[in-house]
């Protein structure tokens, strides 16, 4: 269902009016329901610490007097009655202190008013679980820590303390003290019911989750609270924290906590979730209210604006639908003088301007034809168009000469279907290429008849595109004459074999009397003329090998390289080529390493031992000349159950990315590198490899070196290579 403008308007202006209410009005309720809740979850943490700071202070300070007392005793160095009796009156919550000898019998005794006839007789604390505590401590870690424990005795909150009278001699004695908390627990009891309102509880739990005071005086003293979630946590953490849970009935609950110092017990604060939260609840409610009003007000804006914005809007497609009609003199009446009014005299101008434009585009479309076709059909190269389904768009005159399209007019293939029109076979193959994959890239070389001889043409495919959809619409294909160019390749090539085979024979004669005269056939020679003449010889070598290396790369172009197949032992070709150019890596301080599988087997393959040879050492001398002074070259082996694999890895400068296709090509050198060469030695390596059906390649890191690998495989038979092999 197609929806008119005015409700497209009034719903956008209503959801743009309404929609930053809606977040800001979330956002805000969010915000103070969270910062409402941290406050009341703050709140209980406050009061639950404040509990167990009063508790620990009030048993500080117990521990204190005690401290104190012992101080005075030990200054006096009697232990008598009096002063204990007399600290004991002085201090009221103290019920009982007395004097323990080092085997935990009292000695003498002081007793509050009040306490029973047994309470008077001197007692044997040595089975006291609080006494046995304090005598079980470890004195190898120094002093002797007082031990304590809570209990109630005739329902009343007790607290018995061990101090030691000397902290680090256990035989002269301890104090055991009795303390009333009686008053101190109404007190927090009282303390605790005033923070009570709204459900709201607190109470303090020893360190086995037992009750010792609840605000709620329905809950007994050493009731069990150790399953309670919040007990729980807080006696694991030993520190103070809030969280929320669910009691035994399934009531969410909000709880905080605070460790008691040196007691070991903990403080809780907890209240229902829905009655910490109501206030939360409230202001939540109250703000959803007063978005829904805002949401009201701001739909009703927008619902307005939107009609007055519609109108206007209206008149310009009226406008428009004339023009379209071809009414170019049809005006837009609108009296504004805002935007709108600016839009309704642009659209008066761009009316008057379509009109004067239409009178003049027929020309221009004219003349712009007129210019394109006079560039196409100039330029010497051949331009084919085609659509996808490969149906001629355009072609200029050197496109059909050079296809031999027949043709009485041009226009009589337009719309025709190019593949068959072509009658050359190699053409129709290329072209066929290229329209079946009309995104694609692509370039390629054919020769065509022309004109009573062979002509070469590089055909270069570019995908077509819309300029507004950007869908490939067909290829345009151009073709380009580089007949020339592979006559001047031909022509270069003729000129090196012929020059090289001159160079051979007088080279050969030369390093023949270069030989003699080492050999002294003509007559003795000092040192010093030896040593030009292993500097002539290894010239001669060298210009030798590069004279072969063009003749056999002209042998394998031609198709004339023969494969003399045998028994190739590939673990004494390797080390042959070890031996002949370790005297080249010892010039440098190279070390030459040759990495063979473990046994003594020859890993023989079925090839041209010569040409494998060959290949090997091409690899040695490169990674040689390559390396640094007193670097590294390996060279390595690999057997595997169809092939043998040969890698000469050293650490040279390496070679950039950008260079390891190209070093494999005839003349081809890395930029920058001033070691000398043809530029043929890795081109015959990849044509000797790939003679035997094998593979070569290149692994380099700049800066770490390079790694040269190929692989021969085993089960090769007797051939003649031919030049597509090499190609």
């Amino acid at each position: 269902m197609r929806l008119k403008l005015f409700p497209k308007i009034a719903l956008i202006l209503v959801f743009l009016a309404t929609l930053p209410v809606i977040i800001v009005g979330w956002q805000t309720s969010s915000l103070n329901q969270e910062h409402l809740e941290s406050n009341i979850l703050e709140l209980h943490t406050n009061l639950a610490n404040s509990l167990a700071k009063r508790i620990g202070i009030y048993l500080s300070s117990v521990a204190s007097k005690l401290r104190a007392f012992v101080d005075s005793l030990r200054m006096q160095g009697i232990i008598s009655a009096v002063p204990f009796q007399t600290f004991l009156n002085a201090n009221g919550e103290f019920k009982v202190v007395s004097f323990l000898n080092s085997g935990g019998v009292e000695l003498l005794k002081a007793i509050s008013d009040g306490a029973g006839p047994e309470e008077e007789k001197l007692l044997d604390r040595s089975g006291d679980p609080v006494y046995l505590s304090y005598r079980g401590q470890d004195q190898k870690v120094g002093a002797f820590e007082p031990k304590f424990d809570f209990s109630f005795k005739n329902r009343r909150p007790s607290f018995t303390i061990v101090f030691p009278y000397h902290p680090r001699d256990p035989k002269q004695g301890a104090l055991y003290v009795e303390i009333s908390l009686e008053d101190l627990w109404k007190d927090i009891i009282t303390q605790g019911a005033g923070v009570g309102g709204g459900g709201r509880e607190a109470f303090v739990a020893d360190e086995k989750g037992r009750v010792i005071a609840h605000s709620d005086g329905r809950i007994g003293a050493e009731t069990d609270f150790s399953a309670n979630p919040i007990v729980r946590e807080a006696l694991q953490k030993k520190t103070i924290g809030s969280k929320e849970y669910a009691d035994a009935g399934g009531r969410p609950i909000v709880g905080a906590y605070a460790a008691v110092d040196w007691a070991g017990w903990v403080a809780v604060i907890q209240q229902p979730k829905d009655a910490a939260y109501f206030a939360v609840r409230e202001t939540r409610r109250r703000a959803l209210q007063i978005v829904l009003i805002s949401l009201g007000a701001a739909a009703l804006a927008a619902f307005v604006l939107a009609k007055n914005l519609s109108r206007p809007i209206f008149n310009l497609i009226e406008g428009a639908r004339a023009i379209a009609r071809g009414d170019f003199d049809a005006a837009v009446d609108i009296h504004s003088n805002d935007e709108m009014g600016d839009l309704a005299r642009t659209f008066n101008e761009m009316s008057r301007e379509i009109k004067r434009y239409n009178e003049l585009q027929v020309d221009l479309i004219i003349e712009e034809k007129t210019k394109t076709e006079s560039v196409i059909f100039s330029i010497a190269d051949g331009i084919l168009l085609t659509d996808r389904s490969g149906s001629i768009q355009l072609l200029n005159d050197q496109a059909a000469d050079i296809f031999s399209l027949k043709r009485p007019a041009q226009e009589n293939l337009i719309g025709r279907n190019l593949l068959e029109l072509v009658p050359d076979a190699k053409a129709k193959k290329t072209l066929g290429e290229f329209l079946s994959d009309p995104e694609a890239h692509q370039k390629k070389e054919i020769v065509l008849p022309s004109g009573g001889r062979e002509r070469h043409f590089q055909l270069s495919s570019e995908p077509v595109y819309a300029p507004r959809t950007k869908k490939n619409i067909g290829v345009v294909t151009v073709v380009h004459d580089v007949t020339l160019e592979r006559e001047m390749d031909r022509l270069k090539e003729n000129f090196l074999h012929s020059i090289t085979h001159d160079l051979r024979n007088p080279m050969t004669s030369i390093q023949g009397f270069v030989r003699f005269l080492k050999e002294e056939v003509a007559g003795p020679v000092n040192d010093k003329q030896l040593k030009m003449l292993e500097t002539m010889d290894r010239a001669g070598m060298r210009l030798i090998g590069m004279i072969n290396d063009i003749l056999d790369s002209a042998k394998i172009e031609a198709g004339k390289m023969e494969l003399e197949i045998g028994a190739v032992p590939m673990r004494r070709v390797l080390e042959d080529v070890r031996d002949l150019y370790a005297p080249f890596a010892e010039r440098k301080s190279i070390h030459l390493i040759l990495d063979l599988p473990a046994g003594d087997g020859e890993f023989a393959i079925q090839g041209d031992r010569s040409l494998i040879e060959r290949v090997a050492g091409n690899l040695a001398a490169n990674a040689i000349k390559y390396t640094p002074y007193d670097g590294n070259v390996h060279i390595s082996l690999e057997d595997f159950p169809d092939k043998v694999q040969v890698a000469v890895s050293d650490d040279g400068p390496g070679i950039p990315e950008e260079y390891r296709e190209s070093v494999f090509e005839k003349f081809k050198q890395v930029q920058g590198e001033k070691h000398g060469g043809t530029g043929l030695g890795l081109t015959i390596c990849r044509y000797f490899v790939e003679l035997h059906g094998g593979k070569i390649w290149l692994e380099s890191e700049v800066g770490k070196g390079s790694r040269f690998i190929f692989w021969i495989p085993k089960g090769l038979k007797r051939g003649k290579a031919s030049g597509a092999a090499a190609s």
